[in-house]
């Protein structure tokens, strides 16, 4: 992503991710369900609760592949 000009920003946690995403609002994320503090799931849930995040896209991965989890994520 960095090779083709965009800025990318990296978070550790779900918790770092909502408070770096306060500060900046991306216009794509790639958000790991399995983090610690907050996960994938929680973090997208919390996005979507609000309407200033609406417009931000969200590309959600694991290295889980339940049916279950697709399901959840689609939500």
């Amino acid at each position: 992503m960095r090779r083709e000009g965009h800025l990318v920003r990296t978070a550790s946690d779900g918790a770092e991710t909502l408070a770096a995403i306060a500060e900046a609002r991306p216009d794509i994320l790639l958000l790991d369900l399995m983090m610690p503090r907050g996960n994938g799931f929680e973090v997208c849930r919390a996005l979507r609760a609000s309407p200033d995040y609406d417009d931000v896209r969200i590309i959600m991965l694991t290295a889980r592949g339940g049916d279950s989890d697709q399901s959840k994520g689609m939500e």
